[in-house]
């Protein structure tokens, strides 16, 4: 992950959230393997967010054809990331000097606790293999 948020800047955005409570931050990483996707076939996978933690989400990382476009959506709030499916290159560094290597969001992205979070992804040109998606950012726990 390419960061540009310090950990300072980390701990400000939990602090707008969570005032002076205690809280735990852990690194966390949800993949979600998209298998083989067909010329503008639509995939949708799902991955859990832990339930007894916050995500925060700082970076995407995708491996795949960068003309793909994608979509996410938080269960939890109904909340789609984007008005509509926006190419990956929008959220990953897709530079084919460093395959899916991750680019910050703009601005960290909160998501509860034992909500979920599903990417739609759709294929454009030729038929991709192996493409993956994965969701970078940290864990919040709070604590009593």
């Amino acid at each position: 992950m390419q960061g540009i948020f310090t950990f300072e800047d980390l701990r400000s955005y939990c602090r707008s959230i969570y005032g002076d409570k205690n809280i735990i931050i852990q690194p966390n990483a949800y993949p979600l393997a998209l298998g083989s996707i067909a010329d503008a076939a639509v995939v949708n996978s799902q991955v859990q967010i832990r339930a007894n933690a916050d995500f925060i989400l700082l970076s995407v990382s995708f491996t795949g054809d960068p003309a793909s476009q994608i979509l996410l959506t938080d269960s939890a709030s109904g909340e789609q990331f984007t008005s509509r499916p926006v190419f990956a290159q929008d959220y990953a560094c897709l530079d084919a000097s460093t395959p899916g290597v991750a680019r910050d969001l703009p601005y960290p992205r909160f998501i509860a606790g034992n909500s979920s979070i599903t990417a739609q992804v759709v294929g454009d040109n030729a038929t991709v293999a192996n493409v993956y998606l994965t969701l970078l950012g940290v864990d919040i726990y709070q604590l009593n």
